[in-house]
């Protein structure tokens, strides 16, 4: 009788667990087909010839940068320590970065405007 019981509570047990995992595996599965969302965020920044951030400190995956085509001088995209590329008026460059505080920009002379887009995406 001890024993019948015992068999009857390993399989209750095994049961149990068994449906827990399977709903976990469920949810994790559901979660993962949830589509990604994407984010934008399109601000503008009037720069000088001294390096400074693109914009506040914010969350990304990516940031196209754009030396606005109505300037007439070039800029310079970076990171703190140097800028490297050059952008002529209209032109732009896409970087991925995980915080677009990381990105610098400066003017070659002047104060011209750059113009950004950042996209971040999560899942809900």
């Amino acid at each position: 009788m001890i024993k019948a019981f015992r068999v009857l509570v390993v399989l209750m047990l095994f049961l149990v667990v068994s449906l827990l995992g399977l709903s976990v595996l469920t949810t994790w599965i559901a979660v993962q087909a949830q589509p990604a969302v994407s984010v934008l965020t399109a601000g503008t920044n009037t720069t000088s010839v001294t390096a400074e951030s693109l914009a506040t400190s914010q969350t990304v995956d990516e940031v196209t940068v754009q030396n606005d085509p109505d300037n007439t001088v070039d800029i310079l995209v970076g990171n703190s320590t140097a800028q490297p590329i050059q952008l002529a008026p209209g032109q732009s460059v896409s970087v991925m970065v995980d915080n677009i505080a990381t990105v610098y920009i400066k003017s070659v002379s002047g104060t011209p405007v750059v113009n950004y887009l950042a996209r971040y995406r999560f899942r809900p």
